[in-house]
């Protein structure tokens, strides 16, 4: 939902929506920092599955939250500006979504060890094994080539 209030006034998707029923997106900003909230506090709750413990160092929290979203919406600017140039509105949008995806990956890195301490009392995850840097760059180049190849594949004539 913060994805789509980046859009406004040009919405387009559930927010576009309401606006062509008049009716206003206003209430959904407060709806939608509560759905962040508890989306925070549930990543929060499952980032010991992935390997990423509240005592790693800040850039490594970081790098790990920013690989969600935030990647995301860095690789729908980067595919805009590659094949679709004209299309600066959308780029435009999706650039404030990819900034909220920063801030929202700042502040969950910055809380995660407070926010732990306080779920431990909740629930009780395990660690799990961590992947070797051989694997973390198969799976970066593979991401390459596959972003290589769209482009391939999509490339004006």
């Amino acid at each position: 939902m913060l994805g789509n209030i980046a859009a406004l006034p040009h919405s387009f998707d559930d927010v576009g929506q309401l606006m062509l029923l008049d009716i206003s997106p206003k209430p959904l900003i407060p709806l939608s920092i509560a759905f962040v909230v508890v989306g925070l506090i549930l990543m929060v709750m499952t980032m010991p599955i992935s390997g990423v413990s509240p005592r790693d160092s800040a850039l490594k929290k970081l790098l790990a939250f920013f690989c969600g979203l935030p990647m995301y919406f860095a690789v729908a600017v980067l595919y805009l500006r590659v094949l679709h140039p004209q299309e600066v509105d959308i780029r435009d949008v999706r650039m404030k979504q990819f900034l909220i995806g920063v801030v929202l990956a700042a502040l969950l890195a910055a809380g995660y060890k407070p926010m732990d301490r306080l779920l431990r009392r909740v629930i009780r995850t395990k660690e799990v094994s961590r992947p070797e840097r051989r694997e973390i760059a198969y799976a970066v180049v593979g991401a390459v080539l596959a972003f290589a190849v769209l482009v391939v594949v999509h490339s004006p004539e």
